[in-house]
């Protein structure tokens, strides 16, 4: 999660809004979609983080691809739950959809150094370098955070 506003002074730290993204590093390209929404929009359940997924599946992958393996923390909240199992499910069973086959693997707490968890920090740093006033200025800074390889790929989520 990221704040809103984001700066130096102490006082705006209690009044701070949050703004969520999703991480979906492609290891094949080595693309990392990122959708982003504020607290004002939704919250960071897994209906969030289940629609980030079932879009990235349907909307970005190629049309060739019927398999994909995904791996993610242990939250129960967002992606460990029957909600999620429900949506990669419906995923798979959809008649007008191509995947046959997801292959959802957990990470051990404590072992969960991942790709998307390096696109976290590198937009962190990023932004130790600008104030922030506004949700929608996340999405540039972090598209300009990537130090090497294509810029990442924003989406924003909305209801």
């Amino acid at each position: 999660a990221h704040y809103v506003p984001h700066n130096n002074v102490s006082l705006l730290f209690y009044k701070r809004r949050f703004c969520y993204s999703l991480a979906v590093h492609n290891m094949g390209t080595s693309e990392v979609h990122c959708y982003m929404w504020h607290e004002g929009e939704a919250k960071r359940r897994v209906c969030e983080t289940g629609s980030c997924l079932y879009e990235y599946i349907t909307n970005i992958l190629p049309d060739e691809i019927t398999e994909v393996s995904m791996f993610s923390d242990s939250c129960g909240g967002q992606n460990r739950n029957q909600f999620f199992a429900a949506v990669c499910q419906h995923t798979v069973t959809n008649p007008n959809g191509r995947v046959e086959l997801l292959d959802h693997k957990f990470l051990e707490k404590g072992h969960t150094e991942m790709e998307g968890g390096s696109m976290h920090s590198a937009i962190e740093n990023a932004a130790k370098k600008n104030e922030i006033c506004h949700p929608y200025k996340w999405h540039s800074v972090a598209r300009l955070a990537r130090k090497k390889g294509s810029l990442y790929i924003f989406k924003h989520m909305k209801q």
